[in-house]
């Protein structure tokens, strides 16, 4: 579904429906409104000039699994020593302290909302597209539909 929009010069956003395939691309970032509904994956594709955007997971702390800490002055460099080790599957950073913890677990043994930290599975690095994030769906104006598993990467 991406992919479709960036082929597209008026596509802004994207909302994807993994039930059933469809995909509708948006001219418009953000949409008119922002609603939960489950099952809809919505993005804008500015996001995507940077690859490891979906990565990092924010204010998201993959709790416990940990192999070591250490303090560190970015996520990235927490990224880099995680890389290091062949035993990391995942980061857990705060950025106050630089405080970085390697995990042996993707997501560590759970997940939990925690402001200030950021985490990440290594593996998304390697193909940040594989681990896209579940957003609010974003309605707005219709430049396309697609329907079918065409859209998915």
């Amino acid at each position: 579904c991406i992919r479709k929009c960036k082929e597209e010069v008026q596509c802004k956003a994207i909302t994807y429906r993994n039930s059933d395939g469809n995909c509708w691309l948006k001219t418009k970032e953000n949409g008119d409104r922002i609603s939960q509904n489950p099952g809809i994956t919505s993005a804008n594709i500015e996001c995507f000039k940077d690859p490891n955007f979906w990565c990092f997971q924010h204010d998201t702390d993959f709790a416990y699994a940990d192999l070591k800490a250490m303090s560190v002055s970015s996520d990235q460099e927490c990224i880099r020593k995680c890389k290091e080790e062949v035993q990391c599957k995942a980061i857990t950073y705060r950025n106050s302290d630089g405080n970085c913890w390697l995990k042996t677990k993707e997501n560590g043994d759970r997940i939990s909302q925690n402001p200030g930290i950021t985490s990440a599975n290594i593996e998304c690095f390697k193909d940040p597209n594989s681990q896209l994030l579940v957003l609010p769906a974003r309605h707005g104006f219709f430049l396309r539909r697609f329907e079918g598993h065409e859209c998915v990467k």
